[in-house]
């Protein structure tokens, strides 16, 4: 019982210490954080930023090409009937407006014939051309030298007038660059009918692919995983001649033209 009157002193001797601001306050923040350097980062600088996306080309003789790099290095090509896809390293070399060295290794080709006509096998081989940018980035020259010699284009983001084409021939445009099919794959006797994959695409008004389903198979499952890998790459369809993407449409893809 005696005991308990100095507990209570106690307690009242602390709380009358820290009412009167003689006890050391702890602090809350902890020493690291205080001096932590920040975490930011600067934005990715991405060589040849300029080269990223679709370009498209019509030939005098009315032949469409379509060329498309990615961030992750790859490459796609459509030329005539040749398709190629392959991998790429992008240099910017000083100077404005941009001129871009690109090296390209094609590793998939299907040999068959592009813009210029017959095509020997392209599989494996390197070359270095140097992209010149139009100054409004709309527009590229694709050239043999930094000079600007031995050129070809322009080439330009949406696809130029092509009242030759039909809108399913647009479409062929933009989809089937991602379409590289073994040419001797082509000769098995499922393919000989030329069979289709039919494929529902859904797409927003300006042209954004929103989702897709095959619908009909060809009969040969390594077509029918072609055209869906391919399907996969696109981002967005063309407008008809009217300015108008349908919001759903179906594309039949078959492996002879």
């Amino acid at each position: 019982m005696e005991s308990e009157p100095m507990r209570l002193s106690l307690v009242t001797l602390l709380t009358a210490i820290l009412l009167s601001g003689c006890a050391t306050p702890v602090s809350t923040t902890s020493p690291s954080a205080a001096i932590a350097p920040s975490t930011a980062t600067a934005p990715e600088v991405v060589p040849g930023a300029s080269l990223l996306g679709a370009w498209f080309y019509v030939e005098d003789r009315r032949c469409l090409e379509r060329y498309e790099f990615t961030r992750q290095g790859v490459f796609h090509s459509a030329s005539g009937q040749e398709r190629l896809k392959g991998s790429y390293v992008a240099e910017d070399l000083p100077g404005e407006p941009p001129v871009i060295r690109v090296t390209r290794t094609v590793e998939e080709s299907n040999r068959k014939d592009d813009c210029s006509g017959p095509t020997t096998d392209t599989k494996g081989q390197k070359n270095v051309r140097y992209v010149l940018v139009a100054a409004d980035r709309a527009s590229i020259r694709v050239c043999v030298s930094a000079d600007g010699k031995g050129c070809f284009g322009p080439l330009t983001r949406k696809l130029p007038p092509t009242p030759w084409l039909s809108y399913g021939a647009r479409v062929d445009a933009v989809v089937k660059p991602y379409i590289v099919y073994p040419k001797e794959l082509l000769a098995a006797p499922s393919l000989r009918s030329n069979p289709s994959t039919e494929v529902e695409v859904q797409s927003r008004p300006d042209g954004k692919v929103v989702g897709f389903k095959m619908i009909a198979s060809s009969g040969t499952k390594s077509w029918d995983d072609t055209v869906m890998r391919a399907m996969k790459q696109v981002d967005t369809l063309p407008a008809d001649s009217q300015g108008k993407v349908p919001p759903v449409m179906t594309i039949g893809f078959q492996p002879h033209p």
